[in-house]
């Protein structure tokens, strides 16, 4: 983990505005999950000190393991977008790599048109909650065990039989869409 203040801090708002974004974050993983985008943002940032190949290893690594646990990699894609952000020097372009490296993947399967229009026939209970099924789709087509599995589980166990049939019809048209 980094030892700087500053990219410490920047972990801190960077975590704070991923939570903001993606509202699944607080609904699922409440204030614990919070703790987790905070120390893995201080991890993401020594990743910044290794070699590209190295680097994106270790993103490929992050990314996969917490897709399979609901959390599809759109959701660290854009950490990663919104930690270099933050950031008070330009240190760290291997985040900006990182994050498209990711987009390049989600994008192989659906295209960003594509998506946005799928997750837009999805009457959300919170936001952006369409947009991280289809991204769910995209990882479990790029070879992510559980990626649809893990979030789907948990809007069963949360939401009621009109959400779960919406999330259901949405992510059978992603997979649809993926497949053409």
């Amino acid at each position: 983990m980094t030892g700087d203040p500053a990219e410490l801090a920047a972990g801190q708002r960077a975590a704070a505005r991923s939570y903001e974004e993606f509202p699944y974050y607080a609904a699922r993983f409440r204030e614990r999950g919070m703790r987790f985008g905070i120390s893995d943002s201080g991890w993401l940032l020594t990743l910044c000190d290794l070699s590209r190949t190295r680097a994106l290893e270790q993103i490929d690594w992050l990314a996969s393991v917490l897709a399979a646990r609901g959390m599809p990699r759109l959701l660290l894609e854009r950490h990663l977008e919104i930690l270099r952000e933050e950031l008070p020097t330009p240190r760290c372009a291997m985040l900006t790599t990182a994050a498209r490296h990711l987009r390049a993947k989600r994008l192989r399967y659906i295209d960003e048109e594509t998506a946005r229009n799928l997750a837009a026939t999805f009457a959300e209970p919170l936001p952006n909650l369409g947009a991280l099924l289809v991204a769910a789709v995209s990882d479990e087509a790029d070879g992510v065990a559980h990626a649809v599995e893990s979030i789907l589980r948990w809007i069963d166990e949360t939401y009621d039989a009109d959400v779960q049939g919406g999330a259901r019809a949405l992510i059978e048209e992603a997979r649809n869409a993926a497949r053409a």
